[in-house]
């Protein structure tokens, strides 16, 4: 632990070095000298850059780790939403997420929707309905659909307690940029 807060194993991030190159660890357990660290973005930037501490030879720099850090979590999210899609627990478009706002618990929005199509996303009033920000543009999150292009995607129910505390180790630590 890099801070001295105490926390839960689940509620921590684990870093994990392979062949001198730092990963986020999903699961918690792949094998490799591993480094739990809370969601603040400082407690990660100390890991990156106390390698003389921790013996590390990193090859990049910090703020390249923090973007291999951010695409591991984005690979994640979009091979997640990729399975839920193909569970049929995915609704694609704001015009039918507005139409099934009381089946959704989600809402995925790409990174270039326009301020028309989020502002009657926004008009949802509906206090159970999380809107998560993964930092693709509406051609990556489409292909995570088998679609050409998507602005926003409603999930129905996830299962996976593990994708959701990715979602919120996302949002938490790159709202943070």
């Amino acid at each position: 632990m890099v801070c001295s807060k105490k926390m839960n194993k689940p509620e921590l991030i684990r870093l994990v070095v392979i062949d001198n190159h730092l990963f986020f660890d999903i699961s918690q357990k792949i094998d490799g000298r591993g480094y739990y660290v809370c969601y603040d973005l400082n407690c990660i930037d100390k890991i990156i850059t106390r390698k003389k501490k921790f013996k590390l030879d990193f090859q990049f720099n910090k703020l390249e780790n923090l973007d291999r850090l951010k695409d591991n979590f984005t690979k994640y999210i979009l091979k997640m939403i990729n399975i839920l899609y193909l569970n049929k627990d995915i609704i694609i478009g704001v015009k039918d997420i507005m139409l099934n706002k009381n089946n959704i618990k989600h809402t995925i929005i790409s990174s270039d929707i326009s301020e028309s199509s989020l502002k009657k996303l926004k008009s949802i009033n509906n206090d159970n309905i999380d809107f998560d920000y993964i930092g693709v543009n509406r051609i990556e999150l489409g292909k995570s659909v088998n679609k050409s292009y998507v602005v926003a995607l409603g999930i129905k129910k996830i299962k996976d307690l593990n994708f959701k505390r990715v979602l919120s180790q996302y949002n938490i630590l790159f709202s943070q940029e």
